[in-house]
């Protein structure tokens, strides 16, 4: 077999390099195409990335201060639109500019936005932070209602239950007996919402208000109820203090001072019995089954007498006391014999209306 020439050889071999060449060029190309394709896709992945955790961190500094939400809207925009020119897509941004629009438009006509209603502490009524509702006390408690008005009163109120406020824990009651001028906190509290209050003023128109407690402190008061006249129970112990006695006439003219009578209820009995007029007279008696509560007989006297009384009105005459008789009276009276001074005397009747004792002074 005979060798190919020298120069033949060299041909072939440059043949060989330039097909490889010729090869080699559209596969460059499509690599080159390749990675530019993929990395634009690595951008747009890096952009989408930021623009995401920007996102988080806006809605994070929203709940915290509101005060930040137009430097973080602002650069959350500018890195959203960036990454729009980057994928080359301005139709898109135009219309989510609009779509943005139209949501803020939104919020503005529900004076809400969405990002409010998720800061705070998330559906506790009104997304408030804990550190805000620590701050609250109590809403205040609709009218309470009057139960019952007798000796007592009671009252009752519908239970404070608010999300976003600390959980109630007692309720208290003040009252007033002149139309809301003064009131005077009543010394119980309670956590249920019914209380029964004994010991007040009784004759005297009283309204109530109550307010609710919580780990924060008091709420308001809230709007007065009715007014309620209370009577005085049977049993309770009241005082009282006659004075002026010295005005009051002598039965005789050898008489040294004046005899009066004073009647009321005693613990088991009806205490009747004369007083020295000129040094006054005090003492304790009980509300009783009677249908007053003192009775004071003095001397008869041409056109009768006048009082001033502290504690309850001014008294009912009920004439001569040989005359009363009848239930409602002291024994003396519905007995005129056991009393044999009783001819001589004008009855008067006094009722306690308010505090604790009825101070009468006579003026005749």
């Amino acid at each position: 077999m005979r060798l190919r020439s020298p120069k033949f050889l060299l041909v072939t071999v440059f043949a060989l390099i330039a097909l490889a060449l010729n090869s080699s060029v559209p596969m460059a190309s499509a690599d080159g195409s390749s990675d530019k394709s993929s990395s634009q896709s690595r951008s747009e992945s890096s952009d989408h990335s930021q623009d995401s955790d920007h996102s988080e961190d806006q809605g994070s500094e929203e709940c915290e201060d509101d005060g930040d939400d137009s430097s973080s809207h602002s650069s959350s925009a500018s890195i959203k639109k960036s990454s729009s020119k980057k994928i080359s897509a301005p139709k898109n941004e135009s219309s989510r500019k609009e779509k943005n629009d139209d949501d803020s438009r939104n919020d503005q006509e529900d004076d809400d936005s969405d990002s409010e209603e998720n800061c705070g502490s998330g559906g506790n009524g009104g997304g408030d932070s804990p550190a805000e509702i620590l701050k609250r006390v109590p809403k205040t408690i609709g009218t309470p209602t009057i139960a019952t008005c007798t000796t007592d009163a009671s009252l009752s109120w519908a239970t404070v239950v608010s999300p976003g406020y600390a959980v109630v824990d007692s309720y208290r009651v003040q009252y007033s007996s002149n139309g809301g001028t003064t009131w005077t906190t009543y010394p119980t509290q309670t956590a249920a919402n019914s209380l029964t209050l004994t010991g007040l003023p009784t004759a005297v128109a009283l309204i109530f208000q109550v307010a609710a407690h919580n780990a924060n402190g008091w709420g308001a008061w809230s709007a007065s109820t009715a007014g309620c006249t209370l009577t005085a129970a049977t049993g309770t112990t009241f005082g009282y203090t006659l004075d002026g006695l010295s005005n009051v006439p002598l039965l005789a003219p050898t008489d040294t001072y004046p005899t009066i009578a004073v009647d009321y209820q005693g613990v088991l009995t009806v205490v009747s019995r004369p007083v020295i007029a000129t040094a006054g007279d005090s003492g304790d008696f009980l509300k009783g089954t009677f249908t007053h509560d003192l009775y004071v007989s003095l001397p008869i006297r041409a056109g009768g007498y006048t009082f001033t009384v502290t504690g309850g009105p001014a008294p009912v005459s009920l004439g001569n006391a040989t005359s009363i008789t009848g239930a409602g009276l002291p024994t003396t009276f519905a007995d005129p014999a056991n009393g044999y001074f009783y001819s001589l005397f004008q009855v008067y009747a006094f009722t306690i209306t308010s505090g604790s004792t009825l101070a009468i002074v006579v003026n005749p």
